[in-house]
């Protein structure tokens, strides 16, 4: 008797189990982030030309669904709000959130910063670039030269995207990077003059990049232009542009976004944007301080 009870026990007690482990498989799905029950899924932003990785994240049910797209120009970038909504998160370039903490008269919205993705500035063409841009370092004559024919694209300099492009060109004439001298500033707003079409963000301009009557050269990441097939480049000493999620200063979680980056879908978004999942830094990136000066000089 007390055999034939141990038996039945021991079969309800394989039976709970395996709903159990069948519960949290179905739970986990396999491919998304986990959250537990009750947990608000964050609202999270995008910078523009980024905004692919924000919906993949939506697509893959770790952020909340239609991520807005702000940039520095945006109140939402100085104070951490869009449409009376509370933005948990920003994802953009760095040192986006520490200059729009400087711009923001003491508000400081945004706090800790993960980086995503990486990859150094370079200067890219489908045909070969000049002369002029053959010595071991880029030097102004290159984008100079470079730019002769039918410019050199930056992007918006009013934007993260475009400032980030534009410093090391403003940087080759004003090395002490305050960004004051007017002469200098001047062959730098020339650069800009003679785009010859509407600023775009990089992942517009790199696509564009082979096309007929298309700019001599862009200001890109070498991921970037690797992936748009641009056999000809040259390096900017020391510049990553490095694509991060800020988060909102007012202690909005974090702990969703190592697990959310991991998705494939959301890799290959990153790489997308120009940028490599697995060269993720902070490090060489312009100062806040110097990219504010630039932005104050320089933009529209």
């Amino acid at each position: 008797m007390k055999t034939r009870i141990g038996a039945v026990v021991g079969a309800i007690t394989l039976i709970v189990a395996a709903v159990l482990v069948r519960g949290l498989l179905a739970g986990d799905g396999g491919d998304s982030p986990s959250r537990r029950s009750g947990e608000r899924t964050p609202v999270v932003a995008c910078s523009p030309g980024v905004e692919a990785v924000c919906e993949a994240l939506a697509a893959e049910g770790a952020i909340a669904e239609n991520p807005p797209t702000f940039d520095l120009d945006s109140d939402a970038a100085t104070t951490g709000m869009l449409d009376d909504r509370r933005i948990d998160a920003w994802i953009t370039w760095n040192p986006a959130g520490a200059v729009a903490n400087e711009m923001s008269n003491d508000l400081e919205p945004w706090g800790d910063t993960t980086p995503v993705g990486s990859s150094p500035l370079v200067l890219a063409s489908d045909s070969p670039l000049p002369k002029e841009c053959d010595g071991p370092t880029i030097a102004w004559k290159c984008v100079d030269s470079a730019a002769f024919e039918a410019g050199v694209a930056v992007g918006d300099p009013s934007t993260i995207d475009g400032l980030l492009r534009t410093f090391p060109v403003a940087a080759l004439v004003q090395r002490d990077l305050n960004f004051t001298d007017a002469a200098s500033m001047n062959d730098v707003r020339t650069l800009l003059d003679i785009r010859g079409s509407v600023p775009t963000s990089m992942t517009s301009e790199l696509s564009r990049a082979q096309a007929p009557g298309f700019y001599s050269a862009i200001v890109a990441t070498a991921h970037g232009a690797r992936r748009a097939k641009l056999a000809h480049t040259k390096p900017f000493a020391g510049t990553t542009m490095t694509l991060v999620v800020t988060v909102a200063s007012t202690g909005a979680p974090t702990d969703w976004v190592r697990p959310a980056f991991e998705l494939e879908s959301v890799r290959t978004a990153v790489q997308d944007a120009g940028v490599d999942p697995d060269q993720a830094t902070l490090e060489g990136a312009p100062a806040p301080g110097a990219l504010s000066a630039l932005r104050q000089e320089i933009s529209p």
